[in-house]
Parts: structure tokens; sequence; C-alpha cells
């Protein structure tokens, strides 16, 4: 059995056992950081909730297993404040492709989307 695989362009491209993994670069990923905080702030927000949120995404760091508790929290701090009910698309998006980056460690995050 032969197996042709095309050209692929990624940071790092992992592929054993049948799964591929594709890690995103710093740059990607602090650009979805960014993008999830720009809409925070187009979302009105208690002065607190806005601090913590704020805190919680200064302190994202570049290691997935640690961020994505980081990010958890935000979406846990934006529902219970009702804020991803009422935010449009604008934020559901930019927090479904930051949580996306994490591969399998989001999962329970984006089920946690609108």
């Amino acid at each position: 059995m032969a197996i042709n695989i095309g050209s692929q362009h990624a940071g790092v491209i992992n592929n054993a056992e049948g799964n591929q993994t594709v890690h995103i670069g710093n740059a990607t990923y602090n650009a979805l950081v960014d993008r999830v905080r720009e809409e925070v702030r187009n979302v009105p927000l208690p002065p607190a909730v806005r601090a913590e949120v704020d805190a919680e995404l200064d302190a994202v760091g570049g290691d997935p297993s640690q961020a994505v508790g980081r990010v958890g929290r935000v979406v846990g701090l934006l529902r219970s404040a009702g804020a991803l009910a009422g935010a449009g698309g604008g934020l559901a998006s930019a927090l479904s492709a930051l949580i996306g980056s994490f591969g399998a460690l989001g999962e329970p995050l984006a089920a946690m989307l609108p």
C-alpha cells in the first residue's frame, strides 16, 4: 500500500500512527489572543469582570496546557457576566479560533461557546 502526501506547510507537522498534529507559530497564536482581547473591549462588562478577563488574557502564555486553563477562566467569566449570549459573532468567533488552536485540549471549552 502506498500513501502519497502532497506538500504541507505549517510551523511543525508531526504525523505518527495516522494522527496529525499541527502546531501554530507564536506570532499566529499571539494574534489569536490579541483578537480575543480586541473583541472583549467591544463588550460591556462590569469593571471587576473586565479586570479579571484582562489579567487572564495578559497571563496567557505559549504553552497550550497552561493557556487552556486561563482561556477557560476567560470563557467562564464572560459566560457568568452574560457577555457571550449577547456579544454577537465577533467575540464567539475569536474565542473559537483561539480555543481551536489548542486542539483536543480545547474541546471542553468549545462546548461552552454559544
